[in-house]
């Protein structure tokens, strides 16, 4: 996937928490601050709800790094992926790869 800003990325505030939606073909990520820097979670529908699993966190600078890059962010968020399946329980790491196969999937 060739560097370039954004399809879509629509800055919110929901609940209190600012972020940012970050919509691709067949993915969307939201990029939350908080406290400690940013929380990229991967949003999905199943079983009638949304839900947003949480996938990696970002340090501020990571983030300013690969804000406008697509490339650049999916391929952090699935270095840091691959580093949090390899630290991950037995029970946490099939659920984890799965997520990491739809990103590289969706992203080809």
């Amino acid at each position: 996937m060739a560097s370039h800003k954004w399809p879509k990325v629509a800055a919110s505030k929901g609940n209190g928490q600012k972020s940012k939606t970050i919509k691709l073909p067949h993915l969307t990520f939201r990029v939350r601050l908080n406290d400690r820097g940013l929380r990229v979670m991967l949003l999905t529908n199943g079983e009638g709800q949304r839900r947003e699993p949480y996938l990696v966190s970002l340090r501020r600078s990571e983030w300013a790094a690969v804000e406008n890059d697509t490339a650049a962010f999916l391929r952090l968020v699935k270095n840091k992926l691959r580093e949090r399946i390899a630290k991950a329980t037995e029970g946490d790491r099939p659920k984890l790869a799965s997520r990491l196969r739809q990103i590289e999937e969706a992203a080809q």
